[in-house]
């Protein structure tokens, strides 16, 4: 069969503005960018980022359009100058900007009236080498090694391993080869000199990631004010202060932490790049005791508009008190335990509350703890105690008996549907974290676990919806006029059967 249209790519170069239709014969429009046509089937891009490779003998016709299939770029593009391959490029990355997924259809449009725009490349992640720009990270590798191999040769370095070396480095290499190291410039240095290029310093015998001048600066007034050391590691979300753990192991946790942010917002359905601190760090302190907890709050309560409050609740807990106005959180680690579960239970308890800080109290303290129990849950392994019973927490005016478990929590709760002695939900969410029992825990954490799996878009618009509503208003909205009644049977429902 004969391609239907032979001329059109080279008609719409002379027009950057039009798009592409293809009408398939069955009646179905698909709209977007043809990156390909030949004779048994055209591909086409769609504006939510999809390739579509259609055969010849399913179309009916393809023609311009001048509509996307994205709103917003198409707005944007109604003002871009048809003659400018940069004002098109501009116009990709203004709805870029605004959250819309088809920028890159805006691109390769800009790309169609000048394939060299640099901003249009840019938005496609393509890579350029010299004056020239790669679609592929491979072909880009190559061209970059041959260029490099030519300017290094006339700099006079000699080829070394997969890399290149100074001419007078080269007898020290090759009596010693673990003492050099290639850095990203392909050049084989000194191991010293290429890791703390890459910002890392030697610290007790092993290289870590060394602190930034800032944390530098934080841990010398530490010093200062407290007399103790502390190591700090500031990530892309948070700022890790802790006592007694190496750098190497604070850097870890650093790693683990960013995946829990990573979690959160691929699960509230965020780009990556979403920001759920809004410009801040979640500041988590990890003190070695209980006196250095009362000596932090001290120094620091000012700089972090701490009340009195939080200093009585530090004094009768010490364990795990959190700000979230400030995004700090006090931990005395538990030695018997892992650090690890702290941490990222925090995390979770940062996170909905800075993304849910509802219109009454802030993040109902059942969401929260839920929260923090399915990233530990999700992170370390199902099965791990949270939550314990401990006798001196009822001293500082809480719930003593607080035992749960991800590992029994189903069942828990199957047990508490059968009986009906779940707490309503209305009961539940006006409790605070203080008066959270085990079994408060459990309602909680199975009713995120089930909707998140079952019916996770109308989660995520409840929680939203807390923002702007009471949370049986943005329930009934979220789920099309459920009460906090039909909540609960639901809950009841799917958890004598399983899910």
């Amino acid at each position: 069969m004969k391609p239907i249209l032979l001329a059109l790519l080279p008609l719409l170069c002379a027009l950057p503005l039009r798009a592409d239709e293809v009408t398939l014969k069955n009646g179905t429009v698909v709209k977007g960018v043809i990156l390909e046509q030949g004779t048994a089937f055209v591909r086409i891009e769609t504006a939510d980022g999809k390739v579509m490779r259609i055969k010849q003998d399913e179309v009916s016709s393809v023609a311009e359009s001048m509509e996307t299939g994205d709103t917003v770029l198409d707005e944007k593009l109604k003002g871009a100058s048809s003659d400018s391959a940069q004002s098109i490029a501009d116009a990709a990355q203004s709805a870029k900007d605004a959250g819309s997924k088809a920028f890159a259809l805006g691109a390769r449009l800009a790309l169609r009236r000048d394939d060299a725009n640099d901003t249009a490349h840019e938005l496609l992640g393509h890579i350029k080498v010299a004056d020239k720009w790669f679609t592929n990270r491979k072909d880009a590798e190559v061209a970059l090694s041959k260029e490099l191999a030519e300017k290094y040769k006339a700099d006079g370095y000699l080829k070394y391993k997969d890399g290149w070396i100074k001419k007078e480095d080269l007898p020290a290499a090759q009596k010693d080869a673990s003492g050099f190291m290639k850095g990203d410039d392909l050049i084989y240095r000194d191991k010293a000199t290429v890791m703390k290029a890459q910002g890392f310093s030697l610290v007790g015998g092993k290289w870590v990631k060394a602190g930034s001048p800032e944390d530098q600066a934080d841990m010398a007034k530490f010093k200062e004010l407290t007399g103790e050391s502390i190591w700090i590691h500031t990530t892309a979300h948070f700022k890790l202060h802790m006592q007694q753990y190496q750098p190497d192991k604070v850097a870890e946790f650093g790693d683990l932490v960013e995946k829990v942010y990573a979690w959160f917002t691929k699960t509230m359905k965020k780009p990556p790049e979403f920001d759920v601190f809004r410009g801040n760090k979640g500041h988590i302190w990890v003190l070695k005791d209980k006196t250095a907890v009362m000596d932090w709050f001290k120094n620091y309560r000012n700089r972090y508009s701490l009340d009195d409050g939080f200093g009585t609740l530090l004094e009768r807990g010490g364990g795990n008190v959190q700000s979230p106005p400030q995004l700090i959180a006090t931990q005395v680690p538990n030695q018997s335990g892992d650090i690890r579960n702290q941490l990222v239970h925090v995390c979770g308890h940062f996170l909905i509350g800075h993304f849910c800080r509802g219109v009454e109290h802030g993040t109902p303290a059942w969401l929260a703890e839920a929260f923090g129990h399915l990233a530990e849950d999700v992170h370390l392994g199902n099965g791990v105690v949270n939550c314990s019973s401990l006798a001196k927490y009822a001293a500082g005016g809480g719930v003593a008996d607080k035992e749960f478990s991800t590992k029994d929590a189903k069942d828990r709760g199957k047990a508490l549907a059968r009986t009906k002695k779940d707490a309503p939900f209305t009961e539940l969410n006006a409790l605070d974290l203080n008066s959270l029992n085990g079994d408060h825990l459990t309602k909680g954490w199975t009713l995120l676990a089930w909707m998140l799996k079952m019916h996770p878009d109308a989660l995520v618009a409840w929680i939203e919806g807390m923002n702007t509503a009471r949370a049986e208003e943005a329930l009934s909205k979220a789920t099309s006029g459920w009460s906090c009644e039909q909540l609960d049977d639901e809950w009841r429902k799917i958890l004598k059967t399983g899910f």
